[in-house]
C-alpha cells in the first residue's frame, strides 16, 4: 500500500526535493527527544559540520504527541539519510548495544542515529572539566576547587555499583538500581554546603561510600549474580568502549540525578568564592566606606543564575573533549 498522507511521505528524500524547491540547498533536518535537547545538538552539530545548515525538531508523533528516542529510532531506521538524521541521548543503550538492547544495536547499526556516548544531555553539561569556568561565569570569581580531582574520586567510588547495576541489567535481571535509588547516593544539599564550606570535599566522597555498599549488598544478593561473569563483563565493556573508564563513570549514570547534585555543588562553590571575595574587601581597613560598599554592590550586581549557566554549558565541545571528538567522527557521514 502506497503512502497517501504528508506525514507518511516526510523522509530523506522529501527533504532533498523540499531544499531543491525553497532554496535551502544542502539543509539537514535533525530530529531530537525533546525542546531542551536543542541547544545541545545545534551546538555539536554546527561545531562538527561548520559549512552545513541544520533544522532542529523535536519529534513529536501521533495526536497524542508522543516524544521518544525510540520513536525517533525508528524514524531515523525507516527514513532516515544524510539530509534527516536523527540525534538521541545514548542511556544505558548503547553500552548494552552487544546484551540484547534493542535500542543500543538500532544507535550502533543506524547510519544517521547520532547519540551522546554518556548517559545524557545533562551528563555531558557536567563534564567536570568545564565545571570552573562556569562558577567564573556565574560569579565573575575564580574557584580553587579542584572538579576534576573530585568526580575522578567520586566515580572511581560509584564505579563497581555502575558496573554491578550495567551487568545485571545485561542479564535482564530484575534487581536493578531505579532512578529514585541512584537519586539516594548522591548527598543532600545540607551535607553539600557545610562540606564545601569545610573544605573537606571528602566527606561527600565518604558520605557516597557509605550509601554504595548499601545499594551493593542488594545487588550481589540478584539470583543472576556472578563474580567470574562479572569480571569477563567488565573486561568486554572497557575493550569495547574507550571513551569510558573507571575516572570518568559518573558521565554515564542518570542524568536528572547528576545534574541537580552538580548544580548544589556549584552553587555551594559560588557561596564560598563569593563570601571569601566580601569579607576580603570588607577587611580593607584603610577603604573610604562609600568605595567599598560600591564595590560590594558591584559584585552583586555581576552575580548570576548559575543553574542557568550549568544547563546552557556547551564547555565539552569548546574543549574538545573526547566524547565531543567520538560524536564528530560519526558525523563525518554528513
Amino acid at each position: 500500500m502506497k503512502n497517501t498522507t504528508l506525514t507518511e511521505n516526510i523522509n530523506n528524500n522529501f527533504y532533498l526535493q523540499r531544499n531543491a524547491l525553497t532554496g535551502r540547498m544542502g539543509e539537514i533536518t535533525a530530529l531530537v527527544e525533546d525542546y531542551a535537547d536543542t541547544y545541545l545538538w545545534l551546538v555539536i552539530l554546527q561545531t562538527a559540520c561548520p559549512n552545513r545548515q541544520f533544522r532542529l525538531m523535536p519529534y513529536q508523533e501521533g495526536e497524542n504527541l508522543s516524544q521518544s528516542k525510540n520513536l525517533i529510532a525508528r524514524e531515523i531506521m525507516a527514513k532516515g539519510g544524510n539530509l534527516y538524521i536523527g540525534c538521541i541521548d545514548s542511556d544505558q543503550s548503547y553500552l548494552l548495544r552487544r546484551y540484547g538492547n534493542q535500542l543500543g544495536k538500532a544507535i550502533e547499526q543506524t547510519k544517521f542515529l547520532f547519540h551522546t556516548y554518556a548517559y545524557s544531555m545533562e551528563n555531558l553539561i557536567c563534564m567536570p572539566s568545564t565545571l570552573s569556568q562556569i562558577v567564573t561565569a556565574s560569579t565573575s570569581l575564580q574557584s580553587s576547587f579542584s572538579f576534576d580531582e573530585f568526580f575522578k574520586a567520586f566515580s572511581n567510588t560509584i564505579y563497581n555499583l555502575f558496573l554491578l547495576d550495567l551487568f545485571l541489567r545485561s542479564k535482564q535481571s530484575k534487581t536493578v538500581l531505579s532512578v529514585d535509588k541512584w537519586k539516594n547516593i548522591y548527598p543532600g544539599e545540607k551535607v553539600i554546603k557545610k562540606s564545601i564550606k569545610d573544605n573537606r570535599p571528602v566527606d561527600l566522597i565518604n558520605d557516597v561510600a557509605k550509601k554504595v555498599k548499601t545499594f551493593e549488598k542488594k545487588l550481589y544478593g540478584a539470583p543472576e549474580f556472578s563474580g567470574t561473569e562479572l569480571k569477563a563483563f567488565e573486561q568486554s565493556l572497557l575493550a569495547s568502549n574507550d571513551f569510558l573508564n573507571k575516572d570518568n563513570c559518573c558521565l554515564f549514570v542518570y542524568g536528572h540525578e547528576l545534574l541537580e547534585f552538580v548544580s548544589m555543588l556549584l552553587v555551594s562553590v559560588a557561596d564560598v568564592v563569593v563570601s571569601s571575595e566580601k569579607a576580603r574587601i570588607n577587611g580593607q581597613t584603610k577603604m573610604n566606606q562609600d568605595v567599598k560598599k560600591e564595590k560590594l554592590s558591584h559584585l552583586d550586581n555581576q552575580q548570576k543564575d548559575i543553574t542557568s549557566d550549568l544547563r546552557s554549558n556547551m564547555g565539552f565541545v569548546v574543549q574538545n573533549s573526547l566524547i565531543f571528538n567520538k560524536i564528530k567522527t560519526d558525523l563525518s557521514v554528513l
